[in-house]
């Protein structure tokens, strides 16, 4: 049907301070008419963790690459209540702006109906800039897919350590 194949990761990361889940993916509140038009397929997020062990409810900070729909979608649960109720949301303040403002090119990759829900939630996790969001944690700005894009970078620490980077959309299909 002409569609790409795409993936849309979540990640758990524990650290000594706390949990940090890195996007939401698409969540469980899609109607039927976009689940079948999409062909979205897996496990949502807040089951896929139970699944693992993990309970949602233990998320300390949740941590948005961007807010588009297929990034921000697992905030909530079915019946409308925080996925994560403990978590804060941490999104650049950019981001914000766009996604419940009025530009008609820009709010259609976003589902304001659902940000306007979590909007109080997240106000409280708005940021402004690079910032260490955790002990080991920091979310950069980026820019480029969309205003308030951002990367969130991962630092080890103690002996073969390592750090990640995790970029959402900033590249997100691998080249050929």
């Amino acid at each position: 049907n002409r569609r790409l194949l795409q993936a849309l990761n979540c990640l758990l990361v524990e650290t000594p301070a706390g949990r940090v889940l890195i996007e939401t993916g698409i969540g469980e509140r899609l109607d039927e008419k976009n689940t079948a038009m999409r062909e979205y397929h897996g496990t949502p997020v807040v089951p896929a963790l139970r699944e693992a062990g993990f309970d949602p409810g233990t998320v300390d900070v949740v941590a948005m690459s961007h807010l588009h729909f297929d990034h921000a979608g697992g905030l909530l649960r079915p019946d409308g209540s925080k996925a994560f109720p403990h978590a804060r949301i941490v999104a650049q303040r950019a981001e914000w702006e766009v996604a419940l403002g009025d530009n008609p090119r820009l709010v259609a990759s976003y589902a304001q109906p659902e940000l306007r829900l979590v909007e109080k939630w997240g106000v409280q996790g708005w940021v402004d800039g690079e910032q260490e969001i955790m002990p080991g944690v920091t979310v950069v700005p980026t820019g480029g897919h969309s205003a308030g894009h951002q990367a969130i970078v991962v630092r080890g620490n103690g002996d073969g350590a390592r750090t990640l980077a995790f970029f959402g959309d900033l590249m997100m299909r691998p080249w050929a």
